[in-house]
């Protein structure tokens, strides 16, 4: 929970599956595979005791354990090797279960569960093979060392018979020597048939443990070594000096040196083509990346000197895509009351604010009623909304709404602005957007293009010079819009 965005890990699934992996290592740390080590030391005991009682006996077990612990010493870098392609595709089988659930719908509508459960059978078959090698491995091990214990009785008896009837008085042994000896021997040679199955928990754990220290030894967003600035409150003045940020190091820059002033209070809209890195920016000015160039402060001070925890407690971005977990509706817009929070009635007033009231007054349990994984039960409209309202309970200083009325109809979407615009009146406000109507709620547009800002001004100059130079650029807007507040289209 604690990684950098930027060091997550590609699929989720896999990164679960990974996580899941730590249950190898707690099996090979259980008394069954501990016991084993444990008896190896024995192993030099039982040998020395057939010395004394069987006298050359001992040489058989003494032949033939070295020849056991070769073999299972050179085992290891195969087995090591089928181990680790099996757990990758055991990954990249999980990673697509994750997916295909997530998405359920998405394949359904472009009828391609058979593309996926193709994909399913293709890691499934992988997983499989490569699990055959690590069990046919394992057994041929099995195999081998239960063969050298039936050698060894064999050798034992044919040699210890001839001692038995050796002429010779030094070598000569009783038959109870021969006994306890056979016995003796397998006793010390049973951890041995044991180094298979110790040597796959081994493997699995040393490769469990390698995933799980690569996700460890990721850079976390709050450096516990570190002394962080606390910000008790803050006015919102927002700076960008020279930043430049890729996402991946191969990728180009989704922003090219930025450098722009928002002042405390000022309500900026920021416009562009889509992939002109207008979302990039406000995920910068949020802390959720770090660019590689440059930097961000708030109030004057750099965002990487203040905890991240209270940086987004004075922060607050509503994503073009919105999250809702699992629970009741109340949940999901408690998750806003963490820092310092509200009361029931101040729920209802943020619900109703935005129309949500009516969605809970249908409602039999009301504030209580379940919402499935990511809302569903709710439509895209209604998800909106929630996220809006759970993003006013948080009473940030600083907003940033990426394309905040995403699936609300006209109507909706003119009540929910009038509501933004009231709420954020002594707040910062940076709003992405592709909709006139949201142009309402600022006076000043950033016209962004490859990365870069090619126009920055005033509401009506910038629209002005939008309409002359359309149909090239976006959003299609009038001159008139800035003119016309939400409440007003409302009143019409």
């Amino acid at each position: 929970m604690q990684l950098r965005l930027v060091d997550r890990p590609s699929s989720a699934g896999a990164y679960a599956n990974n996580l899941r992996e730590f249950e190898a290592i707690r099996e090979f740390m259980t008394s069954a595979s501990l016991l084993t080590i444990v008896d190896l030391p024995f192993l030099f005991l039982f040998i020395s005791v057939i010395g004394l009682v069987g006298g050359k006996l001992a040489f058989v077990p003494l032949a033939l354990i070295p020849i056991m612990i070769a073999v299972g010493f050179f085992v290891q870098r195969p087995l090591a090797r089928y181990i680790n392609e099996s757990m990758k595709e055991s990954s990249q089988r999980q990673g697509l279960a994750v997916e295909a659930i997530d998405g359920i719908e998405t394949l359904k509508t472009n009828n391609a569960t058979n593309w996926a459960q193709q994909r399913w059978d293709n890691f499934t078959a992988k997983t499989s093979v490569s699990s055959i090698k690590v069990r046919n491995l394992s057994n041929l091990v099995v195999n081998f060392a239960a063969s050298m214990q039936q050698i060894n009785t064999v050798f034992l008896v044919v040699f210890g018979t001839y001692l038995i009837h050796s002429s010779n008085p030094d070598y000569k042994i009783t038959m109870g020597a021969l006994i306890a000896s056979v016995i003796l021997s397998g006793r010390a040679l049973a951890p041995l048939s044991q180094i298979a199955s110790l040597a796959i928990k081994f493997q699995s754990a040393k490769l469990a443990l390698q995933g799980i220290n690569n996700i460890v030894a990721r850079p976390i967003e709050r450096d516990p070594s570190r002394q962080y600035i606390s910000l008790a409150s803050v006015e919102g003045q927002i700076a960008f000096e020279h930043i430049q940020f890729q996402y991946q190091r191969d990728a180009a820059p989704a922003v090219k040196d930025i450098t722009l002033n928002i002042n405390s209070g000022e309500k900026v809209a920021i416009l562009g083509h889509i992939g002109s890195g207008k979302s990039t920016l406000l995920k910068l000015a949020s802390g959720l990346y770090e660019a590689n160039a440059g930097h961000v402060t708030l109030d004057n001070i750099d965002i990487r000197q203040i905890d991240p925890n209270d940086l987004r407690s004075k922060v607050s971005l509503l994503s073009q895509s919105p999250r809702l977990f699992l629970g009741t509706l109340r949940d999901n817009l408690e998750l806003a009351r963490t820092d310092h929070f509200s009361t029931d009635q101040q729920l209802m007033h943020v619900l109703h604010q935005f129309g949500l009231d009516k969605v809970i007054n249908q409602h039999p349990q009301g504030l209580d009623m379940q919402l499935g994984e990511n809302g569903l039960g709710l439509s895209g409209g209604q998800k909106q909304l929630i996220a809006l309202a759970r993003l006013t309970l948080r009473d940030p200083q600083v907003v940033l709404l990426d394309e905040p009325t995403t699936g609300l109809d006209q109507e909706t979407e003119l009540s929910a602005l009038d509501a933004l615009q009231n709420w954020a009146k002594q707040r910062t406000l940076l709003v992405v957007t592709h909709r006139p109507q949201v142009l309402a709620l600022v006076d000043r547009i950033i016209v962004m293009e490859n990365g870069a800002i090619t126009m920055d001004g005033p509401k009506a100059e910038i629209l002005a010079k939008l309409v002359q130079q359309q149909p090239q650029n976006i959003p299609s807007v009038k001159p008139k819009v800035h003119r016309v507040s939400v409440s007003a289209r409302i009143r019409k």
